[in-house]
């Protein structure tokens, strides 16, 4: 797999490479309760910040090295904020510790991304504070 380098183009197409990764796992994945499609879970406006930013956590605990998630704030989107570009690692390495976020919310055979929410919250608010206040 290529390293997709940090740019917009290249966070659509590890949107889309993760999307796929979660149709492999055929699990299904929920979002208070209701079923999402693995394109959902994977849109850059819909659960992919928290993804993101799980990953982002899960390198810093395997390297020491901490890396910014590139999330910022739209309002449109599904948690009010959207991937913007991807963190300054190669892509096989986001892809695995996505992944890795996934497992850790499986539970009774789902993907229960609730869990993965309550663990970002508190940043995703910030992000979504700090955008609207620039925003106004």
């Amino acid at each position: 797999m290529q390293d997709f380098g940090p740019n917009s183009e290249q966070a659509d197409k590890l949107s889309r490479v993760f999307a796929n990764v979660l149709s492999s796992l055929a699990t299904p994945i929920l979002l208070a309760g209701e079923n999402l499609t693995p394109d959902e879970a994977a849109a850059l406006d819909g659960l992919l910040p928290a993804f993101m930013l799980d990953a982002c956590s899960v390198w810093e605990t395997i390297s020491g090295n901490p890396v910014e998630a590139p999330i910022t704030y739209d309002p449109d989107a599904l948690m009010g904020v959207r991937v913007a570009d991807i963190p300054d690692l190669p892509a096989t390495v986001i892809l695995a510790c996505m992944t890795e976020s996934a497992f850790s919310v499986l539970r009774n055979d789902s993907i229960v991304t609730d869990a993965l929410l309550s663990r970002w919250s508190r940043q995703i608010t910030q992000i979504r504070s700090a955008g609207s206040a620039g925003a106004g």
